[in-house]
């Protein structure tokens, strides 16, 4: 029998991509949070990953990843949204012309790395 590439542990619930490379589903469920390729010949399986991972046959870790992810890109495209919004609204107060500013990409806390998380708590208490 024939080992998992990333466990080099016999299979547990295989899972085989469009490649034909076969893994643990487990095993390639944690690969696909970090890189939608394949881990041997680095195919793209961007697609085939976000449409298993909305099966009940994907380990819960990689149905949470594409959800956070999906809610992520849906988040920044409405905070995107806003920002203009806003621009516009002062633009109409005041008949001065406003320069656009670059979106700042809001990251949200589960996303976020332990110094960011500690430079914004201390921003919001220097404001407080």
């Amino acid at each position: 029998m024939e080992n998992c590439s990333i466990c080099a542990s016999d299979f547990k619930n295989p899972c085989t991509l469009p490649c034909n490379h076969r893994f643990c589903s487990v095993c390639i469920a944690t690969w696909f949070t970090r890189s939608a390729s394949c881990p041997l010949c680095r195919c793209d399986c961007t697609e085939w990953a976000a449409k298993w991972a909305q099966t009940e046959d994907a380990p819960l870790v990689i149905q949470m990843h594409y959800n956070l992810t999906r809610r992520r890109e849906d988040f920044t495209t409405e905070w995107s949204l806003f920002s203009e919004d806003i621009h516009h609204m002062l633009a109409a107060i005041d008949d001065e012309a406003y320069e656009p500013v670059e979106p700042v990409e809001v990251v949200p806390w589960y996303y976020q790395t332990e110094s960011e998380r500690v430079m914004f708590t201390n921003i919001a208490e220097l404001l407080s």
